[in-house]
């Protein structure tokens, strides 16, 4: 009976031991991180939610089990018109992207001030109204999780506008 004993419990604690390393286990699917950066007048980006008319919208998605490679999974959609852009992102290591086959994907839009007949999926860019926003969603590895942040138009004078440039 002792040695029954002995045994089961080994057992047990194989299966345990076995599961929570991960051996039997497929895998978790992990939302994608989505942040938004503007170019301040030094040339650095900085993460921001809220862009000035005329703004280069930088979107940097960390992928958890992606790395490298272009995607264009990446959704800009207005929450009042329901107009939307899909811009592509890159982890290649070219700007905005900083470093290659790092699970950041980086890509980039830009906000026109207007009611959103300007809205334009081929060149990126996407119309919003003063103090309109913006849902930005990805899910760069299909795996139906979609991570999402919002951005906020904002044109008061005092706003300063991002260039491009190099980080």
């Amino acid at each position: 009976m002792r040695g029954r004993f002995h045994f089961l419990f080994l057992l047990g604690f194989l299966a345990v031991t076995f599961m929570s390393s991960g051996f039997f286990q497929v895998g978790w699917a992990v939302e994608d991180s989505v942040e938004t950066f503007g170019l301040v007048e030094t040339g650095e980006l900085t993460q921001t939610s809220t862009f000035n008319k005329g703004s280069v919208v930088y979107v940097r998605v960390k992928a958890e089990s992606k790395a490298g490679g272009t995607y264009a999974l990446v959704t800009v959609t207005e929450q009042i018109g329901g107009k939307y852009i899909r811009i592509t992102v890159h982890d290649d290591g070219i700007f905005p992207d900083d470093k290659a086959n790092d699970t950041y994907y980086w890509g980039m839009f830009t906000i026109k001030e207007g009611e959103g007949s300007g809205t334009n999926d081929d060149e990126d860019i996407i119309e919003l109204l003063d103090g309109e926003t913006a849902e930005i969603e990805a899910d760069i590895d299909g795996d139906n999780i979609v991570g999402s942040t919002t951005i906020t138009a904002d044109y008061a004078p005092e706003h300063t506008k991002p260039e491009i440039g190099s980080f």
